[in-house]
């Protein structure tokens, strides 16, 4: 079956990212810890394969392998049902061609700016034939049919940013093109070991860049993985595949899995986890799974990781006393692995308002089209959250990460960080919480679906799919539209060329660059980790990498502030260097302005295509 193949290339991710995180907190990533990493990771993947595939015995029969062979019973009219692919796999092409003929270079804050209306129209029309194939046909045909639908979806960043999409992306993808150079980066990040496993093993085997892997890693995963784990658990609970698939296209929150960052793809173990764990109690065997991919989520990201942890262990327990208490320790664990990693304690209930949410508020703007789609988000969340109190394992996990979230929100301080970035951990528990909810809410609409008669369950799907499905992947990337404008601002190509210059410009003297996160993104991209200075507030980076570092706050002030040479000098006696430049992008607020005055306080100036501004002093 090829939800078995698909859904066993995930495992084997995983089990890379558990054992080959390990081996990098105890040793590092050079190639004889590479080697001894795909070693052990064969080994364990064939042992747990194994298992999978083993037969369990029942009270009365045997129950048959999860990953049924060739001999597995087809439903009447297969043949039919797998011709009516193509139509939809012809349109998932147009939209993909349609993307990759769109590509951008220059400064956008969303991606739809590039993206023509016929792609809106193809993906539409594939996700109402995909809804009502998903329905009908068997396993196979539904599963082919959802990774079309999910590729599309999480192909966009990849296909029309042509540098680049995000910040973090560029952050870890230097992080590992070091550790491939050298086997370690210090300091060691204990919290992103997985994917860092991961990817430079990758890299080891394929000899592919990781900025190849980082671009279509955790994308690609996801489109393979979680229709397939949705047939896995189907079998298991012996329901239809097709109408779960459909029903978790349709409300599924699709943001963190459209790049590749720890945080997603820990997120994408833990969402694959929680669709297992659906089938676990009608199948012992599944629970093995659903620990395996709790563990990867683990080593890879602690945010999903803890909650994937408290869903494994309340999916394992039996008596509810235990159940809760794993919900409950789940809750403790995150605030506490803040404390020990050195963030203090400040409690304030006020700072609950900061968190990030998932979706974003409906705005009414009176147009016919547009009210509804803004309305998507928020409604999604809410039938999730209505959908898991017909559960009460996948309720108590989801709690337990809501609950992490306020915890961390109301105790924890995070007055280091910039102020829109403050309530973004908590947030991301939302985010889980909603993942980890999902497969639960999809079962509740799948049973939904099937109560309905006739032709009308077909039209319910076909109706839900295509415009909630439709409407999240517009939802899912920055957007700049009559209801939001994105500050999610692109690494351009003039952002590469002006980081070039800069460094031309220095001729090999040492130097700082206070500049925004697509300049710093560009630079990690050209030059990786290229120097770090000491100073007393510990080893900072010429760029102001990270954002609650020293020289982003500097950065801040000659933004926001004044673009002053005495910021400047403050910033450089710091790094203990004698050159500083500072980079404005003509897309800022009030960039005209900013410019001008920078122009008075620098020594001398540049400009790249009139996008990016360049100004340099010294001390």
């Amino acid at each position: 079956m090829i939800y078995s193949i698909a859904l066993g290339l995930i495992a084997v991710a995983a089990v890379i990212s558990t054992v080959g995180g390990a081996i990098y907190l105890l040793w590092n990533l050079g190639a004889p810890a590479l080697i001894l990493t795909l070693v052990l990771s064969l080994a364990v993947s064939f042992l747990t394969i194994a298992y999978i595939f083993k037969k369990q015995r029942t009270r009365s029969t045997l129950s048959p392998s999860l990953f049924p062979d060739a001999e597995a019973v087809h439903e009447k009219g297969g043949h039919a049902w797998t011709l009516a692919l193509a139509p939809i796999l012809a349109l998932t092409v147009v939209c993909l061609m349609l993307l990759g003929r769109n590509q951008i270079e220059g400064a956008v804050n969303s991606p739809w700016i590039a993206v023509p209306q016929l792609f809106w129209i193809a993906l539409a029309l594939a996700s109402a034939g995909g809804a009502a194939l998903m329905v009908r046909a068997r396993a196979n045909v539904s599963y082919i049919a959802a990774f079309a639908l999910l590729a599309v979806a999480l192909a966009v960043a990849a296909l029309v940013y042509r540098i680049g999409y995000g910040y973090d992306p560029f952050v870890h993808a230097a992080a590992e093109q070091h550790i491939i150079d050298f086997g370690i980066i210090a300091p060691k990040t204990v919290y992103y070991a997985g994917q860092y496993a991961l990817v430079v093993l990758i890299a080891y085997v394929t000899k592919l860049p990781v900025e190849t892997i980082g671009v279509w890693l955790v994308p690609a995963l996801a489109a393979l993985g979680i229709p397939a784990a949705v047939c896995v658990a189907a079998k298991a609970k012996k329901i239809s595949a097709g109408v779960i698939c459909a029903a978790l296209l349709a409300v599924l929150p699709l943001a963190s899995f459209i790049d590749t960052t720890p945080f997603g793809l820990a997120a994408l173990y833990c969402l694959i986890a929680a669709i297992l764990a659906l089938g676990a109690k009608d199948d012992e065997r599944l629970k093995v799974l659903v620990w395996l991919f709790a563990c990867a989520a683990a080593v890879t990201h602690p945010i999903a990781g803890v909650p994937a942890l408290a869903l494994a262990a309340i999916v394992q327990f039996k008596r509810p006393i235990w159940k809760i208490l794993s919900a409950l320790a789940g809750a403790a664990a995150l605030p506490v692995l803040f404390a020990v990693t050195g963030n203090g304690f400040s409690f304030s209930l006020d700072r609950i308002s900061s968190i990030t949410l998932p979706f974003d508020l409906p705005l009414t703007r009176f147009h016919a089209l547009g009210d509804p789609v803004y309305a998507i988000g928020i409604a999604a969340a809410v039938i999730i959250v209505v959908g898991v109190f017909w559960n009460r394992t996948y309720l108590l996990a989801a709690g337990s990460a809501a609950l992490a979230g306020l915890l961390i929100a109301a105790s924890v301080d995070f007055s280091y960080l910039p102020d829109s970035e403050q309530g973004g951990y908590a947030g991301r528990l939302l985010v889980i919480a909603l993942l980890i909810a999902a497969p639960a809410a999809a079962y509740e609409i799948a049973k939904l679906f099937n109560s309905i008669k006739g032709p009308w369950r077909a039209l319910a799907a076909i109706a839900a799919v295509a415009f909630f499905f439709t409407g999240g992947v517009y939802l899912a990337y920055p957007r700049a539209d009559a209801y939001v404008i994105s500050k999610g601002w692109n690494t351009s190509a003039t952002d590469m060329a002006a980081v070039s210059a800069i460094n031309d410009d220095a001729a090999g003297e040492p130097y700082i660059a206070l500049a925004a996160q697509p300049v710093s993104a560009a630079a990690l991209s050209k030059l990786g980790f290229f120097k770090y200075y000491n100073t007393p507030e510990g080893q900072i980076f010429a760029y102001p990498v990270p954002t609650g570092g020293a020289l982003y706050q500097y950065f801040l002030k000659m933004i926001y502030t004044d673009p002053s040479s005495e910021y400047m000098k403050q910033a450089m006696t710091l790094a203990g260097v004698k050159r500083g430049y500072f980079v404005v992008n003509s897309y800022w607020t009030d960039s005209d302005h900013i410019i001008a005055r920078a122009k008075q306080s620098s020594e001398s100036w540049f400009g790249i295509d009139n996008a990016d501004y360049v100004f340099r002093y010294s001390r």
